[in-house]
């Protein structure tokens, strides 16, 4: 199964589900990683992150199916998982040539209903002892430190796409670890700036805050230097 997604965190998570489910995931990390593995190999199923670094996951799609007839293969189940919902995001998956969609974050029943779907398997989910945990959440930690980080130089550099994609990056991994607050208000911060909300509207300074502050709570007092806010004051 190719599992085509960007963020650390759901990328650990997605494993840990997959493996417990005993099926064998492929990690794509971009959309240039996942034309290369699909080139080479054939895939029962594809789950296809929309909101890539390098390609979104519509155009990449199509760029996949066309691969797919020059190659002769037949067709391989696409599934998109995205936080994104609404009548446009669906009617753009089905115009790229996917199958279906799941929304993020993903659970474990809901994944394994995917698989037996399009893959005509039976699969049982395991006993909660004998789930496979993420294997690296000081990495998990590391990586949304990092996306705060380029948020925070973002919001005040007002360069509206990287902050969007920074707070959609922060958004799925909060969901998928459960962190409810810091999901919340990465949320807020994604759907203000595609909104084109002005710079000057206090909302973002509100919601920027209360994030940071939950940030602290969840990654034990972590200080801002990590996120490299001081690079604003230089």
């Amino acid at each position: 199964m190719l599992v085509i997604e960007d963020t650390f965190a759901n990328q650990q998570v997605l494993r840990a589900q997959i493996t417990s489910l005993g099926c064998l995931p492929v990690i794509a990390p971009d959309a240039a990683q996942a034309s290369i593995l699909f080139a080479q190999n054939c895939y029962d199923l594809i789950l296809m992150d929309c909101d890539l670094p390098d390609q979104d996951g519509y155009s990449l799609t199509m760029q996949l199916r066309a691969l797919e007839q020059q190659l002769g293969r037949s067709r391989c189940p696409i599934i998109a998982i995205s936080a994104l919902t609404g009548d446009q995001h669906h009617a753009r998956c089905m115009a790229a040539g996917m199958d279906g969609i799941a929304g993020k974050p993903i659970g474990l029943n809901t994944l394994r209903e995917v698989i037996e779907a399009w893959c005509e398997v039976v699969l049982v989910v395991p006993c909660e002892q004998d789930l496979i945990s993420p294997c690296d959440e000081t990495q998990i930690y590391r990586e949304i430190a990092r996306d705060l980080g380029n948020l925070v130089k973002a919001l005040a550099l007002r360069d509206r796409q990287l902050a969007c994609s920074s707070a959609h990056r922060v958004h799925g991994a909060a969901s998928v670890m459960e962190w409810g607050i810091l999901a919340e208000s990465s949320e807020t911060l994604e759907n203000l700036l595609r909104a084109q909300v002005s710079w000057d509207d206090p909302a973002y300074a509100y919601t920027v805050k209360a994030l940071l502050a939950h940030w602290k709570v969840i990654s034990c007092g972590t200080s801002l230097e990590v996120l490299k806010v001081s690079e604003l004051n230089g």
